[in-house]
């Protein structure tokens, strides 16, 4: 039943919005966990995709000329030295540091691989690191890839930048409250902590936060820098209502919730859905508010792009009221859905009075031997469908005129020997690169077709939409 109207959802929402059916598909394995939180996949699935032949009346008149970060030159703004974001008409609009109109396109992850694996291809490839990421900004740029996302080599970027005739932009992860997380359980040990987001509410937070973020004011001048991630995937779920409400009694989220459920005169029993979600917001705004204020001190200069949020997070209207205030992008790791649907779409241009960004999305391909049982994503049948799922999904985010781009998660698959990697990362295909840093030639064909496009395909929309 779970299939049955998630597809239903999906399929026709995509025709809702084009106003025609879609003859294409590729064959899918729809994620889920059981009633014992394991990762499930159904079987095999039809969904249905958008493609660029689809378009009616599209067509490519002219070329657009774009500059060294991927922008379009013929469109203009203050050159201010830095990238920035601001709303023309009804649709977000960023501006790189030359002034052109830019729009965000990345991938996550660019990094060396640490697997015995990885180690024995970078050499026999690369010969060393540096010469590694000179061919990977390469095959990155090549591709219409303009920049890094979150865990990528950011000492690396800056470093082939000083040289480079076209660079590479990148974003940090500061990884906040997780170091403060670390910090707490290292030193206080007896300590009992609910969870991760109670320790937003420390009073001890906002100091620990100028401390940690101190290092960042090496980055304030650097033009290739997009902006800053604090964290990823932070808790600001109503599930985590449940872990606070039964915490110890010196937990700050248990003895804000006491607070909460007395000014609202009911008991723990009687919480709505909508009341915990509040809740759960407040210590959001308390998060984003210490954060953002810390680091504009430290960095006035760069974008604040929040904290990857998630899962129920997305839906959270009281929250993304609050982020609205604090944040100036806001990112999304989006899974579950096969596309943007039209219920978030319009939650969002609703709610959330920012533009925001897809930071984590990818198919898994069955055609490379890999068991694709870790991460989120989708599994299709091989890099065809990888690549016209990508098309259909992106070509959702080009006409979604808060969207301002998409980071692939990732670059590399990951290696099932791999000993440092986490539950989450282990044996699939998620990469643009095999594990021997081999890339993967038809998924990434057509990324570079739709990259060329996107600014010709925004123009379309924005015309039909």
């Amino acid at each position: 039943m779970r299939i049955l109207i998630i597809s239903f959802l999906i399929f026709f929402g995509a025709n809702f919005l084009y106003g025609q059916v879609l003859k294409d598909s590729v064959q899918t394995k729809i994620w889920s966990r059981n009633t014992k939180r394991e990762i499930v996949f159904s079987d095999w699935v039809n969904m249905p995709v958008r493609k660029v032949s689809h378009l009616g009346g599209f067509s490519i008149l002219d070329t657009i000329e774009v500059n060294q970060y991927g922008s379009r030159t013929e469109l203009t703004g203050n050159k201010t030295g830095f990238f920035y974001k601001k709303k023309i008409g009804d649709r977000w609009t960023l501006f790189d540091p030359l002034g052109a109109v830019y729009y965000e396109v990345g991938v996550t992850s660019v990094r060396t691989g640490k697997s015995p694996l990885n180690k024995s291809a970078l050499t026999s490839q690369f010969a060393n690191e540096k010469q590694w990421f000179s061919s990977t900004a390469s095959l990155l740029l090549d591709n219409g890839f303009h920049s890094m996302g979150s865990w990528s080599d950011v000492i690396a970027a800056r470093e082939y930048n000083k040289s480079a005739v076209n660079p590479i932009v990148y974003s940090t992860q500061l990884s906040i409250l997780t170091a403060f997380n670390a910090f707490i359980r290292k030193e206080f040990p007896e300590r009992k902590i609910s969870n991760i987001i109670s320790l937003a509410l420390d009073p001890t937070f906002p100091a620990f936060c100028e401390m940690h973020l101190v290092e960042q004011a090496k980055f304030k001048d650097d033009p290739h820098l997009f902006g800053h991630f604090s964290d990823n995937e932070l808790p600001f779920l109503i599930s985590t209502w449940e872990s606070i409400i039964s915490a110890d009694s010196t937990d700050f989220a248990f003895i804000a919730a006491m607070h909460f459920l007395d000014s609202l005169k009911i008991n723990k029993m009687d919480i709505t859905k909508a009341q915990k979600e509040v809740f759960i917001a407040s210590i959001a705004e308390t998060y984003f508010m210490v954060v953002s204020s810390a680091l504009k001190r430290v960095d006035p200069n760069h974008l604040y792009l929040g904290c990857r949020i998630h899962s129920s997070a997305k839906e959270n209207i009281a929250l993304l009221q609050v982020a609205s205030k604090y944040v100036d992008i806001m990112s999304i790791n989006y899974y579950g859905y096969w596309d943007l649907t039209e219920k978030l779409a319009t939650l969002w241009n609703k709610y959330l009075h920012i533009p925001f960004f897809i930071t984590e999305f990818y198919t898994k391909g069955d055609d490379v031997g890999m068991g694709n049982i870790s991460g989120a994503g989708w599994i299709v049948r091989n890099q065809k469908d990888r690549a016209a799922h990508y098309e259909n999904f992106v070509l959702k985010l080009l006409s979604n005129k808060q969207c301002v781009g998409w980071h692939w998660f990732r670059y590399q698959d990951n290696d099932p020997a791999d000993p440092s990697a986490d539950p989450s990362n282990k044996d699939a295909n998620k990469g643009i690169v095999n594990t021997s840093y081999e890339p993967y030639i038809v998924l990434l064909g057509k990324m570079k077709e739709i990259h060329d496009l996107k600014f010709q395909l925004i123009d379309y929309f924005d015309k039909k939409l």
